[in-house]
């Protein structure tokens, strides 16, 4: 009858390889093996089975590994064993059956008692493991590892919602060097999650479906990027979706605040110099910077109440809708003195939407003249007004036929002239274009409810900036 020798002697040791190889999951084992009370030798078949209780058998069996003509000296025998990698735990013992026959026989007899499987000593070699947990120390452990993709050490949880790295610690969870930095080992703000440090990528993130890299914070700050870089195009955070040809709505950063009511910012970009805070640029027919205004809000505000400027356009300008404002101008170098002054004027304002066209008439020697507009001028206008003015001398010149309602008649006749006078003429109409007419501006309205007790330049009044209708604080 097989037996082992004592329980303690045999024992599972795990071999670890002190070279660049790649490393398995297999370990050999040792041990004794007795047939009839002497020490076996010859050939034997050998079964190991995983358990996780010493005597129980639960129904069956974790894993299962058989070796076949396992040679026996003077009861001494040494196997490689491969029972895989997901079956052990760090928090669950596990035991190890042995069942054996001699080689080709036709029943395994199972030895007793099942065997505890310990730590290894040698699983992983580390030249400093006993500094592993010290933090008093410079000597940090080195793991001599290297897998078939290249990296020292690679750990697999393949758990739904495992975790093949946790890192904790007082000042940094986890720091990673790549290569040799030539500005040095930048200190990371304090209480750091992750750090990395390297002349091309400090921190790489990748997925095919989720997200690269996660940031979180409570109370502080979820990313944190800096650069200490003085050249040109320097960037601290950079962001680019590589395809061509992205989907729909595809965002190379994007801020989302869930603050309700007038808190938080979505992204907030700021400049302590005379540069950009946010900048936006397109090189195709895109849009360099796009605001949406939903149902009721802003699409794109800039305030200027501190004294700067709220808004520069230097181009064209195009404005799909009614243009709101509190009063206008145009604003150009002088033309006498274009290197030292402006020349302002202000707009013409009406409560209407009107329309202005003049221009100046000989009469002829009936002293008359006929004008005709431009073709699409009874399709804008309608409600015409007149006024005429003799250049040169009096005579009493009148509109002799006004402008007809028809779309294609745009003409009106000046009579009461002597021959050869110069007539200056001006013509207003009030447009009823298809925009116009479902767009009419309210010349008095009253407020709504939560603008009541606001105004639109509250300082004109007398009263503070923070009574400004849409008025934001700002941060200092």
């Amino acid at each position: 009858m097989f037996k082992s020798i004592t329980a303690a002697a045999i024992a599972a040791i795990f071999i670890a390889s002190t070279t660049t190889s790649a490393q398995t999951s297999a370990f050999t084992y040792q041990g004794t093996l007795d047939d009839a009370g002497t020490p076996a030798n010859g050939s034997y078949d050998i079964q190991f089975f995983l358990f996780n209780h010493p005597t129980l058998d639960f129904d069956t069996f974790l894993v299962a590994d058989t070796v076949l003509g396992v040679t026996v000296t003077d009861g001494l025998f040494s196997v490689e064993v491969d029972l895989g990698n997901n079956h052990f735990s760090t928090t669950q013992e596990r035991y190890l059956e042995l069942r054996v026959r001699p080689a080709g026989g036709p029943a395994y007899t199972i030895l007793t008692p099942r065997q505890l499987l310990t730590t290894s000593p040698s699983a992983v070699r580390s030249q400093f493991a006993d500094l592993a947990f010290s933090a008093d120390t410079v000597n940090f452990p080195v793991v001599e590892f290297v897998d078939s993709s290249g990296a020292l050490l690679r750990l697999v949880n393949d758990h739904p919602s495992g975790i093949g790295i946790v890192g904790q610690g007082t000042n940094r969870g986890l720091s990673g060097i790549g290569g040799a930095p030539a500005f040095g080992t930048p200190s990371a703000p304090a209480q750091t999650g992750v750090s990395g440090f390297s002349n091309t990528v400090g921190v790489q993130g990748s997925s095919m479906a989720g997200t690269g890299v996660v940031g979180a914070s409570a109370i502080g700050t979820g990313g944190h990027f800096t650069s200490d870089a003085t050249t040109a195009n320097s960037i601290a955070l950079f962001a680019n979706i590589t395809t061509t040809t992205p989907g729909s709505f595809s965002t190379a950063i994007r801020g989302h605040n869930n603050g309700e009511g007038g808190s938080g910012i979505g992204v907030y970009g700021s400049q302590a110099g005379s540069g950009w805070g946010v900048y936006g640029t397109t090189n195709g027919t895109g849009v360099g910077v796009f605001g949406d205004a939903g149902v009721s809000g802003i699409g794109i505000r800039g305030d200027g109440g501190g004294g700067g400027t709220a808004g520069w356009f230097n181009g064209l300008v195009n404005i799909v809708g009614t243009l709101t404002k509190s009063g206008g101008s145009f604003k150009i170098d002088h033309p006498l003195d274009p290197k030292n002054m402006y020349l302002s004027h202000s707009f013409v304002e009406s409560p209407d939407m009107k329309n202005i066209y003049d221009g100046v008439v000989t009469l002829n020697k009936h002293g008359q003249a006929i004008v005709t507009l431009p073709s699409y001028f009874n399709a804008l206008n309608q409600e015409f007004r007149y006024q005429l003015t003799t250049i040169g001398g009096y005579a009493p010149v009148y509109i002799a036929a006004e402008i007809e309602s028809s779309i294609n008649a745009q003409q009106f006749a000046i009579a009461g002239g002597t021959p050869g006078l110069k007539v200056s003429w001006q013509v207003t109409g009030i447009r009823h274009d298809a925009w116009a007419n479902k767009n009419r501006i309210p010349i008095e309205e009253y407020k709504a409810d939560n603008e009541i007790g606001l105004y639109l330049n509250p300082e004109s009044f007398g009263q503070p900036k923070e009574l400004g209708i849409g008025y934001i604080q700002t941060q200092d």
